[in-house]
């Protein structure tokens, strides 16, 4: 019977299932066929007409092996997918619908086995699928999209993977997993398209996993990030928490003297570790492009969830001197703009600028618009160098702001307006409604921050004449 079914399969098929060995169900690191999968690359690549139809069936095997839960067959699945897009990289438009809902039925299935198999597949595919089906194809770009955000959730530190309570290294383990394909998102050319962005998914996620309360931190993650892109090594960064307290014990002291591992609590310090640097990695990746459209678009993604830090009441800059220009979001900021191509650095500046211009000028935004003098504070009093800025343009934003926080504290004197109003996004009714709700015959200390942050980065802006 089964002699009979097979003579009756199209030759295609019967090549795909050659390709995977004979297996138990539950094995894993099942590797296909070797002669089998070479004949299929030749036959499938020199007959691009068979090609959509191999897609087609791997799709259909995929659905029934995850039902099964045969993750063997699912990881032959992905080699053989890798292997066809290495084969021949220009056909894959014409098969990478499959290829993306194949990604999506193992993604969905929530196994950290499949999805760990899949992650060589998705860089594989990163790295060459064609930009302009993105642009061309909705349908396909809105594919896409659905598995960059379902890869990204992955590395959420806020959402939870699985309706059932992880364990911390499970946890890790499935944010380095997204975190690793969010790297390949962020390492495509597609990203540098407008239809292909995706920047609004993964810069949020990135900066969630280097969010700290101490800020000697992120030089650790950034020194390490450093290191490792020098020596150009691609090191497994998620290991298992046995691993970590065994095998690495031996090793960790010349690369890491802040994570020993030892014991559990250890082991884990260094996984939570691991994790932020990969996600500096990625991160560094997006601003180090020759783009200013791509790093105006992720900065204002940076400031939008340092914004919705703020609205949290979490804290992002330190309390102390005015000339003390310290904390996660500042110091986030000067990493970025050093990242950045020298010729686009003032592309950051501009953007921070515009945003506390902007600002709704109501008591409610006071902390936030103090956040944002004091990281423009930080770049205008470092050394970095702002070729391209537009020093009279700022000069005139901080004078403008000046006069228009010093309405907002109503001291007696008259209204001062904007002198461009189309530049200065004032909202009359919130205004009127501050002033009478709230008396400010004694302006706030948040008010007098703020007045003294604006009057600092006047002074340093002469330092860029």
């Amino acid at each position: 019977m089964h002699a009979i079914r097979q003579k009756c399969r199209p030759k295609h098929q019967v090549l795909i299932l050659k390709c995977y060995p004979k297996t138990t169900k539950g094995a894993v690191d099942v590797k296909p066929n070797s002669s089998e999968l070479s004949y299929l690359l030749f036959y499938a690549t020199t007959r691009r007409s068979k090609v959509q139809k191999v897609g087609e069936f791997l799709e259909k095997k995929t659905a029934s092996d995850v039902w099964r839960a045969r993750i063997g067959n699912v990881q032959v699945t992905l080699q053989i997918l890798a292997a066809l897009i290495k084969k021949a990289p220009r056909d894959l438009p014409l098969y990478a619908p499959y290829v993306l809902k194949i990604f999506n039925i193992i993604l969905r299935a929530q196994d950290v086995t499949m999805v760990e198999s899949s992650i060589p597949t998705f860089q594989v595919f990163c790295e060459n699928h064609d930009m302009a089906s993105l642009s061309a194809d909705q349908e396909y770009l809105h594919q896409y999209e659905e598995i960059v955000r379902i890869y990204a959730s992955f590395a959420s530190t806020r959402t939870q993977t699985s309706s059932n309570p992880q364990s911390a290294p499970v946890a890790i383990r499935w944010r380095g997993l997204g975190l690793q394909a969010v790297k390949s998102v962020a390492s495509s050319e597609a990203l540098s398209t407008v239809a292909g962005r995706q920047l609004d998914v993964i810069v949020p996620i990135l900066l969630e996993n280097i969010w700290t309360d101490n800020e000697d931190f992120i030089d650790i993650l950034q020194q390490r990030a450093a290191t490792e892109d020098h020596i150009g090594t691609d090191k497994s960064l998620l290991k298992r928490r046995a691993s970590n307290a065994t095998a690495r014990t031996a090793d960790t002291d010349g690369e890491n003297g802040t994570a020993l591992p030892g014991t559990t609590a250890d082991a884990d310090k260094l996984a939570e570790e691991n994790i932020g640097v990969l996600a500096t990695q990625c991160l560094k990746q997006i601003f180090v492009v020759n783009n200013q459209t791509q790093i105006h678009g992720t900065t204002t993604t940076v400031l939008n969830f340092i914004a919705e830090r703020v609205s949290q009441k979490e804290s992002v800059i330190e309390k102390g001197p005015n000339d003390n220009c310290k904390g996660w979001a500042p110091r986030i900021f000067e990493i970025i703009a050093r990242w950045t191509p020298v010729q686009d650095r003032y592309v950051i500046l501009v953007t921070a600028m515009d945003s506390l211009v902007r600002a709704d000028q109501v008591e409610a935004t006071l902390m936030q618009q103090l956040v944002l003098a004091t990281m423009v504070d930080s770049l205008l009093k470092s050394d970095i160098n702002l070729i391209g800025l537009s020093v009279m343009d700022v000069l005139l934003g901080l004078i403008q702001h000046i006069l228009i926080v010093l309405q907002l504290g109503n001291v007696g004197g008259p209204h001062l307006q904007p002198d461009n109003g189309a530049d200065e996004k004032v909202d009359a009714s919130a205004l009127h409604a501050s002033i009478t709700s709230e008396p400010a015959l004694v302006p706030t200390g948040t008010r007098k921050d703020l007045l003294a942050r604006l009057q600092n980065c006047l002074g340093d802006l002469a330092t860029h004449v």
